[in-house]
């Protein structure tokens, strides 16, 4: 996802949410993977609210800047600091196990989504290591009008554990075909079917 325009934001959002809904509903979900290989970034946001579908609602993650935790707030309805509602559909069994895969191509934004899931009881990674960016940059504005991002802070789940880089699955899986069929898919399958 990469805007920080709202309505985009919310229809990005609104759009996963409402596939998510129509699988749900037509459907008995046994398991979900959430597959975040190749995703290098962008607006981490209308990401956590399309996929908040799947979630209960909290604290999904910290920013933290020296002594400052700030919260990543994951509430159904909601993009973080935006004002317009997004759709509020929440999957029938939020116990079900959810896979999330990534890759050394999945960083930035992508890697804050994956940290939004992690530590979850129902929750398993697989793939190889992230890109290792779990930063948030700030904007300082230059006098010729161009514009320098800095990372100042890194990045907790939502139990305290902190990501100064990489990203590790819980099972490592070596195959970086990344295909609709390939290892990653088939371990994760493997999981949720047990």
């Amino acid at each position: 996802m990469m805007t920080f325009d709202e309505n985009k934001d919310i229809q990005f959002a609104n759009t996963i949410r409402s596939i998510i809904e129509k699988i749900d509903t037509e459907n008995t979900v046994t398991g979900w993977i959430v597959d975040l290989r190749h995703n290098g970034g962008g607006n981490m946001w209308p990401m956590i609210a399309g996929l908040n579908a799947l979630v209960e609602d909290g604290t999904a993650g910290y920013f933290v800047q020296g002594k400052l935790k700030i919260p990543w707030l994951n509430e159904n309805g909601k993009i973080n600091g935006k004002q317009k509602p997004v759709n509020t559909y929440k999957i029938k069994n939020k116990k079900v196990k959810i896979a999330i895969l990534f890759d050394g191509k999945t960083g930035s934004s992508g890697e804050m989504t994956v940290v939004s899931f992690l530590r979850l009881p129902n929750v398993k990674s697989f793939g190889q290591k992230s890109a290792g960016y779990t930063t948030a940059n700030y904007n300082f504005p230059l006098s010729n009008g161009g514009q320098l991002l800095l990372a100042r802070t890194y990045v907790m789940d939502r139990t305290g554990k902190s990501y100064k880089g990489e990203i590790t699955p819980d099972l490592a899986v070596s195959d970086l075909s990344n295909t609709k069929n390939d290892n990653v898919i088939k371990t994760a399958i493997e999981w949720l079917s047990k």
